[in-house]
């Protein structure tokens, strides 16, 4: 469910399902946000499926994470590239010329994912001249957080609603209905704070199903997450280094694409190359005597763990994997921070604002 808010004397609010009111203002140039999990990237790509069958408009999806020197157009022309190689057909290659006068006579549905996700001031200038030059492309953006990017001067705005409770729990009845009324019972007055968004209910309902037990706090739901996932690979998954450096390496990675290249940035994708260099430091005095550890490492996780893939670049599986991991690795050095390197580097930053929050829910001494 969405709702729209319209800011001129007064507020306006009218209410929607996630589809119904982003094809209502898809005319124009729409804002839809929400809370990490909220479902705003699965709202693309299930209007993408939706409206690939029609003749007006062609969908295109445009994941900003991804975003390079190329551009905007870049990232649309990589696209359409890879549309008929799906299909089984040859490659086609849209220069930019044509690309340009497509745009201009509307006839794309840009689905434009992740405001939040701009790597840099750069990509954030190519985009507000992308939007200026095309103010009459049919446009869907999301965001995560108003406070991280702003919203671009995008005036209609859409903004995602938290599950209600009677949702939550047709949600939990779905997915483990014989352990439903026991999930529900032992998360109590929590079921708000814990299932408000999809992705947070999905685990949840994943963690009662092995283990019966609900974590005290939303970091020891992210910690029983992914330490279960790994402990529930098969025994016959042969791993090409020790597992017992997992989750060092993902604490690594993870740390270094929140610190980004520059104070306010992060990145949500890292070049392959760059995370080797990152898995060979984090390994040198660990396995460093095993040839291509790092490169192995890379491919143990690639096949059994939460990143993924995309072309040459890397990623982890949801924004709050990765803010879970830079949660860890910080609270593995906080005990040794000052107050103003602490506050410096860390509180006074937006981008860790996800990941301190994890993290004070996994410190065990509060001084």
């Amino acid at each position: 469910i969405v709702d729209e808010v319209t800011e001129s004397w007064g507020v306006a609010i009218e209410r929607f399902t996630v589809l119904d009111g982003l094809r209502k203002y898809a005319g124009e140039h729409v804002l839809l946000v929400g809370r990490p999990g909220s479902g705003k990237s699965t709202a693309l790509a299930r209007l993408l499926l939706e409206e690939a069958g029609k003749d007006d408009r062609i969908p295109v999806l445009v994941e900003l994470r991804y975003w390079t020197e190329a551009g905007v157009l870049g990232l649309i022309q990589s696209f359409l590239r890879s549309l008929p190689t799906q299909v089984g057909l040859t490659s086609v290659e849209v220069d930019r010329t044509t690309l340009e006068g497509l745009l201009r006579s509307n006839r794309f549905l840009l689905l434009i994912d992740g405001l939040n996700e701009l790597p840099s001031e750069v990509a954030r200038q190519d985009v507000l001249r992308f939007r200026r030059e095309f103010a009459k492309v049919a446009i869907v953006f999301t965001t995560r957080d108003l406070s991280l990017g702003g919203d671009f001067g995008i005036e209609k705005r859409l903004e995602m609603q938290p599950l209600t409770e009677t949702q939550m729990r047709s949600f939990v009845a779905a997915y483990v209905p014989e352990q439903s009324e026991a999930m529900l019972r032992q998360l109590g007055t929590r079921l708000r704070e814990f299932g408000s968004t999809p992705l947070l209910l999905w685990m949840l309902c994943g963690l009662f199903r092995q283990t019966g037990e609900i974590p005290a706090n939303l970091g020891g739901v992210f910690r029983a997450f992914t330490t279960g996932y790994e402990r529930n690979l098969k025994a016959d998954v042969v791993a090409e280094i020790d597992r017992r450096w997992w989750a060092g390496l993902l604490q690594a990675l993870a740390a270094r694409m929140m610190i980004g290249d520059g104070s306010v940035e992060f990145r949500v994708a890292i070049d392959r190359a760059e995370v080797e260099a990152i898995f060979t430091e984090f390994l040198r005095d660990r396995e460093s005597l095993a040839a291509g550890a790092a490169r192995k490492g890379l491919e143990d996780l690639l096949r059994h763990h939460l990143i993924q893939t995309n072309g040459s670049q890397v990623e982890f599986r949801h924004q709050l994997i990765q803010e879970y991991y830079a949660a860890e690795w910080l609270l593995g050095r906080v005990g040794g921070l000052d107050d103003e390197t602490l506050q410096q580097e860390f509180l006074n930053y937006l981008k860790w604002t996800e990941p301190v929050a994890l993290m004070l829910a996994l410190v065990e001494s509060e001084a």
